[in-house]
């Protein structure tokens, strides 16, 4: 089962901008699965990435996702936490689509889930309606009514509002929603749980422990970084102990 060792997280960390949503996971996946190639890793939906992404994080974190999110009404800020299952169980649908085909009496329609080649080309694009536009436009394969090519925008609003709900049952993880209701204001609303992000945040914060661990290490005993990072967690904890006792 593939793992991020301590030296993948720090080389991770030295790589993956954390403010880059689409490099960033993309650098976390290749450090754990080196067979895969580039484009194998690009071609993987968003839903498929980050179910893998939330594979990884459960392997080196555990079972529960602490975090915290601020009411949108009193900007008080919450506390929330969820476990790995819960997540699976509310944002994963099962086997994955990567194309959907809708129709109605007279139109059929063909789209195909959003994967990083996407991402990376609405990156830049600024507007948020944009950039949905230009991703809706990248991932319709085909639309035909009667034997007569569409274009994205002679899309009927019924076949439309179709794939809305499919894409919206087959994106999983990539569409995740939490349920919060604030304490001070009462106020209640859905929050979008980013995986991606979540994760490679708690990567960022993990590599600093481990260059804290590296430095106390290396000053007291005089081991290499290497020497240090390849020990088992358990080892070079118990030699902390040793020095902060």
């Amino acid at each position: 089962m593939p793992r991020l060792s301590a030296e993948a997280v720090l080389a991770i960390w030295e790589q993956a901008p954390i403010d880059d949503a689409v490099r960033g996971p993309l650098t976390v996946l290749a450090h754990a699965y080196p067979e895969l190639s580039e484009d194998n890793l690009l071609d993987l939906s968003i839903g498929e990435r980050d179910s893998l992404l939330l594979q990884l994080r459960h392997q080196l974190f555990g079972e529960n996702l602490d975090g915290f999110a601020h009411c949108p009404s009193c900007d008080e800020r919450l506390e929330f936490s969820i476990t790995v299952g819960e997540i699976r169980r509310t944002g994963y649908p099962g086997v994955l689509d990567r194309v959907l085909d809708v129709k109605t009496s007279d139109v059929q329609a063909r789209m195909r889930l959003p994967n990083s080649h996407d991402l990376v080309q609405i990156q830049r694009c600024q507007n948020p309606e944009r950039a949905a536009h230009l991703l809706f436009e990248r991932c319709i394969e085909r639309i035909e009514c009667q034997g007569r090519r569409l274009t994205p925008g002679e899309l009927p609003e019924d076949l439309l509002a179709m794939l809305d709900e499919r894409l919206s049952q087959q994106q999983g993880l990539a569409d995740l929603e939490l349920e919060i209701q604030c304490d001070a204001c009462g106020h209640s609303w859905k929050a979008q749980l980013d995986i991606a992000s979540f994760f490679i945040r708690e990567l960022g914060r993990y590599a600093g422990q481990l260059l804290d661990q590296v430095h106390m290490l290396a000053t007291a005993y005089g081991w290499t970084e290497q020497a240090i990072l390849g020990m088992h967690p358990h080892r070079r904890s118990a030699y902390l102990e040793r020095l902060l006792t």
